[in-house]
């Protein structure tokens, strides 16, 4: 916002500058002043239209800004991405998706020691939930990578006390994981893997977010823990 307020002013000055130097070239009986002028015209001339090009491509990117968008990932399988995110989180990790079987072979791996983010964030009192449709709902391919999770979120639970894990009774059709104020969101289709499909990271207090929060907080109230 500030720097749309900054171009503006330079918008207006440049403008004005170049009134005046054409007012001043037409005035002028000086012809040694002439050339001088015409040149500062010009170049003022050139300035503004590039300034005003600019401000349309930025006020574009200030816009896309506003609605909170970080970045967009063209896939989801990317573990160097999440686990920075994972490791500064302080106060909350929630996750919606279709077996989130990834997540946990990146993030909560029974022994290996590079894949315990998730972990981590719990030792520290991070409330950890993950909210996952029911088997019936997954297609066949997918059902036994869901029983090894239930038993894998099992055992965390047993250790973990700020752990949770629910069922939603309906096929998934987002995934979704805000961990405290990063938000990143994607579709689930039937017929792509799901992490082959594109994910954008956003600010978790943006419009464009709310209502992913809103709905997965009535799914975390409706599903059951089985």
């Amino acid at each position: 916002m500030v720097r749309i307020k900054l171009y503006k002013i330079v918008i207006c000055v440049l403008t004005v500058a170049t009134i005046l130097c054409g007012i001043t070239y037409f005035k002028t009986d000086n012809s040694k002043y002439e050339g001088l002028l015409a040149g500062l015209a010009t170049g003022l001339i050139v300035a503004l239209v590039q300034y005003l090009l600019d401000w349309n491509e930025h006020a574009e990117v200030e816009a896309i800004k506003k609605l909170g968008i970080v970045k967009v990932l063209p896939h989801r399988d990317d573990k160097d991405y999440y686990q920075p995110l994972l490791e500064r989180a302080s106060r909350e990790i929630l996750v919606l998706g279709n077996t989130a079987s990834r997540f946990f072979e990146d993030f909560a791996h029974p022994t290996r020691p590079d894949s315990k983010s998730l972990l981590e964030a719990l030792a520290r009192g991070v409330q950890v939930r993950i909210l996952l449709p029911k088997v019936n709902h997954l297609k066949e391919c997918d059902r036994t990578k869901a029983t090894a999770v239930k038993n894998r979120m099992s055992e965390i639970a047993r250790d973990y006390k700020n752990f949770e894990f629910r069922y939603f009774d309906h096929a998934p059709a987002n995934s979704l994981v805000k961990i405290d104020e990063e938000f990143l969101f994607g579709p689930i289709f039937g017929h792509i893997h799901s992490k082959d499909s594109a994910t954008i990271h956003a600010t978790a207090n943006s419009a464009l977010v709310s209502q992913y929060i809103e709905h997965i907080e009535d799914e975390w109230k409706n599903a059951s823990k089985s």
